[in-house]
């Protein structure tokens, strides 16, 4: 039995040794979220929040769930979260990954997790090009950086934080776990 609980995207394949791999070093550190797919926010200069398609002078901030392991423990925080964070995912159908990187750097006061750097990964919708997803609508970016903002409204403050740590793969040989 394990505490740690696997999300993923719908639109993503990851090896099982990838996962295996993540899985070992969330044993190791259990209340950070490991992610494959990693992003970043940035300061403007009027002090909001933009949402970036990519990692800020080589630091990320967020962990997308492409796929992300976490701690079951914070279900319960996510489950409590104010109604207005439930509001906001359900109007823009996105953002529920903010919400929990939000509340993963709010209970540990550091970076959400750490940022797994895959062997192998396939992202569905770059490859079968059926399957457009989410983030084929123009507004889909522009939405996430309305939900960083709205997010560090609800909160007062932005609690995500930098982070430079990667865990990449050195051997071929499976983890034994």
């Amino acid at each position: 039995m394990t505490d740690a609980v696997l999300i993923s995207d719908d639109d993503t394949l990851i090896s099982e040794q990838d996962l295996l791999r993540a899985y070992a070093v969330w044993k190791w550190m259990p209340d950070r979220i490991m992610g494959f797919t990693c992003r970043a926010h940035r300061v403007l200069p009027d002090g909001s929040y933009d949402y970036l398609r990519t990692m800020f002078e080589g630091r990320y901030s967020i962990l997308l769930p492409g796929p992300m392991l976490l701690h079951r423990k914070y279900f319960t925080a996510i489950n409590k979260l104010p109604a207005s964070v439930f509001k906001m995912v359900d109007h823009y159908n996105n953002c529920d990954d903010l919400a929990i990187n939000f509340i993963v750097s709010i209970i540990i006061k550091d970076a959400s997790g750490i940022c797994i750097i895959p062997k192998k990964y396939v992202k569905i919708d770059n490859t079968a090009k059926k399957f457009a997803g989410l983030k084929a609508d123009d507004k889909h970016y522009s939405n996430r950086t309305k939900c960083l903002n709205e997010l560090t409204d609800i909160y007062g403050y932005m609690p995500l934080q930098y982070s430079d740590v990667f865990v990449s793969a050195v051997d071929q040989k499976p983890l034994k776990l």
